[in-house]
């Protein structure tokens, strides 16, 4: 499990979080899986990025949020097997309304 605290967000602003992927090292057998926390909230659960693409290949993982304090907490957890993150791209955006 690892922690990324992303400084220089407004509380009460929206942000879009692009989780940069790519499986790299474990194979099909082996199946990856971890968690995604934003905000203290689950964001993604159990990913295994070969269930989206190839090995060795990028895939992109968008979340919306709404920063709650100064600070942009999002806590990786492994579920099983190690959490990967190639980057973390935390952008401005206007405010997201969801459709349920």
């Amino acid at each position: 499990m690892f922690f990324v605290m992303q400084p220089g967000v407004e509380p009460g602003k929206h942000y879009k979080i692009t989780f940069k992927v790519a499986e790299t090292g474990m194979r099909s057998i082996q199946r990856r899986q971890f968690n995604i926390f934003v905000n203290g909230r689950l964001a993604y659960e159990n990913i295994n990025i070969l269930d989206n693409v190839a090995r060795d290949t990028a895939f992109d993982l968008v979340h919306y949020t709404v920063a709650t304090k100064s600070i942009l907490p999002i806590r990786f957890g492994g579920v099983n097997g190690d959490a990967v993150s190639s980057a973390i791209l935390v952008e401005e955006v206007a405010a997201v309304s969801f459709d349920f």
